[in-house]
């Protein structure tokens, strides 16, 4: 399905379904954001419904500029130039549009309520990390959303890879610094694994030359 995201009061074609504030009215407002550098994908921490989030965000006062549920439907809540408040440590808010996925990622005492998901242990932080993995409509939905993104920015389509392997850390800032594309929160705050590795290098190999 196409749908169409909004990037600087202009359109975007995405291979995904969207709805925007305008259709639904879950809408942030922040400041413009005049340096455009990352993707930060994220996950919610819990299985709730787009509309729950937002609200659950609103009274947390974070912001986030899409919502991808577990259908793999993205719910855009801001125009992705807005400057909104996402992941804040090492300029992700600054430099960074942010995703929020929908997924009780790895805490496990939040009910599953009825999205119960196969569970994926990997190494983040240097210490293993099990969560439930992302249904495949919303690893069709963010890979294309990233995609679109990235064109949108002039961006290359890749994750931060280090000997061959997506950065399962926080970048170093001698990295971060120059670094442009997509990446996890994980990769700018040492608190956060999410959104797991798996997601990320799909991501990054949808970036990848086909070879044929």
């Amino acid at each position: 399905m196409l749908g169409e995201i909004i990037v600087g009061g202009k359109r975007w074609p995405v291979a995904a379904p969207v709805r925007t504030w305008i259709d639904t009215g879950f809408h942030f407002v922040g400041r413009l954001r005049t340096d455009t550098r990352w993707i930060v994908n994220h996950w919610t921490g819990a299985e709730n419904s787009a509309a729950q989030c937002f609200v659950n965000m609103r009274a947390r006062k974070v912001s986030v500029h899409f919502i991808c549920d577990q259908l793999g439907e993205i719910y855009q809540c801001a125009d992705a130039d807005t400057r909104l408040a996402h992941a804040q440590e090492n300029g992700g808010n600054t430099f960074g549009v942010g995703i929020e996925i929908v997924n009780r990622g790895h805490d496990f005492t939040v009910p599953a309520r009825s999205f119960d998901r196969p569970r994926r242990t990997e190494t983040i932080h240097g210490r293993p990390v099990t969560y439930g993995e992302f249904f495949p409509a919303q690893v069709a939905s963010v890979i294309a959303l990233n995609t679109a993104l990235c064109k949108a920015y002039g961006l290359p389509l890749r994750c931060p890879v280090k000997n061959g392997a997506v950065y399962a850390t926080v970048l170093p800032l001698r990295y971060l610094s120059t670094y442009t594309g997509c990446l996890g929160h994980m990769n700018l705050d040492a608190g956060k694994p999410d959104p797991g590795l798996d997601l990320l290098e799909k991501i990054h190999a949808a970036g990848l030359p086909v070879v044929t």
